[in-house]
């Protein structure tokens, strides 16, 4: 026979079993439809046409192909245990020693988690466990975002067309969000909420006029918008907590150049007020802490020496004195010299660089000569700079 089986697909007729004796691949057309048996290079003996094993996509052996279930081999139970363990009994009376590992074939399960999901036998051989504890399927009260995040989901916006229990956490997309503080509405991915992403008004990436503008969030600092050097930039445009540089001009007359954020969070002032405010702090805090202790304090006094003294407080036999420049230093060593020989103690200090420097040294020495200080540095110098300046409103009146 020219067209058999043997002389056709010499490779595939090796595959002949003997259970077909006394038939051979010589006395076969390729193109049989007629059910033979065949035994594989693996072991396995099955039934097939000889169309079927010759044709372009054979499978060859059908349970290592996965395509028929051999019970001990390929079937889910002997190849996935801890699988098959999760088989439910919904698929009553298909047992999972009767499917093969990698079937197409849906099927109900049971997890140790107690939930039940229909899902592809493949699926799970593949590595999927339940769909709900991996957030691919919504289950509420279990996996959606409001009993996940509850406090998140209080800011769920009513733009949105689903409630916050119709998704999950993992749900990818733009949703709508309320902020509890300022009001804004805003979107942004459920993730990024997750991850700790603020409202981008509050913290400055989106500027809106009325929400949390410079102008809207500290008007007294917008105040103070230098309009001529800064363009067309107006506070209304600005977030008060931008580190963008901008151009001041207080009512004190000076013009400086300083970031907002320095301004609204950071609360540094005019420079060059600062610097009056620093050099005239160290009276300001001796005035405070003796006035506190009742003790008598004299300014630019010449009691004492016959020069005049920035600081003297008699009760404590205690000067205090800024540095004098060089050509000074003979009057000062004149000073110290007087001091020692009424028993004075006469300290000087350096110009300071800033209210935290000076408060620091006057609350040193007051202390190391017993004076009581129940405040804290930060709360003195915030009402030391209230009063200095409302006195210079009224000087400036």
């Amino acid at each position: 026979m020219k067209n058999s089986l043997e002389i056709m697909f010499p490779e595939v007729a090796k595959q002949w079993s003997t259970h077909n004796f006394p038939l051979l691949p010589k006395d076969v057309s390729y193109g049989s439809n007629k059910k033979v048996w065949w035994r594989g290079e693996c072991g396995h003996e099955w039934q097939a046409s000889p169309h079927s094993r010759t044709g372009k996509n054979s499978p060859g052996c059908p349970y290592c192909s996965g395509n028929r279930v051999l019970a001990g081999f390929n079937d889910l139970a002997s190849r996935f245990p801890e699988i098959a363990a999760e088989w439910s009994e919904k698929n009553y009376p298909l047992r999972p020693d009767e499917v093969t590992a990698f079937s197409n074939k849906k099927a109900w399960w049971k997890g140790k988690c107690g939930h039940e999901w229909y899902a592809l036998i493949s699926s799970r051989s593949d590595g999927h466990g339940c769909p709900y504890c991996e957030d691919h399927k919504l289950l509420k009260g279990f996996n959606d975002f409001a009993s996940q995040y509850p406090q998140l989901a209080k800011e769920w916006s009513e733009k949105n067309k689903v409630g916050a229990d119709a998704v999950t956490s993992s749900k990818a997309g733009l949703f709508w969000w309320h902020c509890p503080s300022c009001g804004g509405e805003y979107s942004a991915w459920i993730s990024s909420r997750m991850d700790g992403s603020r409202c981008p008004y509050c913290a400055g990436r989106v500027v809106e006029e009325n929400l949390n503008s410079l102008s809207k969030t500290h008007p007294a600092i917008a105040a103070e918008w230098n309009c001529e050097k800064n363009g067309t930039i107006t506070p209304d445009q600005v977030s008060a907590l931008s580190k963008q540089e901008y151009w001041w001009k207080s009512s004190c007359g000076h013009e400086w150049k300083a970031k907002i954020y320095n301004r609204t969070v950071r609360k540094v002032p005019c420079p060059k007020c600062e610097q009056e405010f620093v050099y005239v702090l160290p009276q300001l805090l001796v005035m405070l802490y003796t006035g506190q202790n009742h003790l008598k304090v004299e300014f630019d006094t010449d009691d004492l020496t016959g020069i005049r003294m920035e600081m003297y407080i008699p009760e404590l036999n205690l000067a205090i004195e800024e540095r004098s420049t060089d050509e000074q230093n003979h009057e000062q060593k004149v000073k110290r010299y007087i001091c020692e020989l009424q028993d004075v103690r006469y300290i000087l200090y350096k110009p300071f660089k800033s209210a935290e420097d000076a408060a620091a040294f006057i609350r040193t020495i007051l202390r190391e000569h017993h004076v009581h200080i129940k405040t804290t540095a930060a709360d003195d110098i915030s009402l030391c700079r209230e009063k200095y300046n409302l006195l210079k409103r009224r000087k400036l009146r």
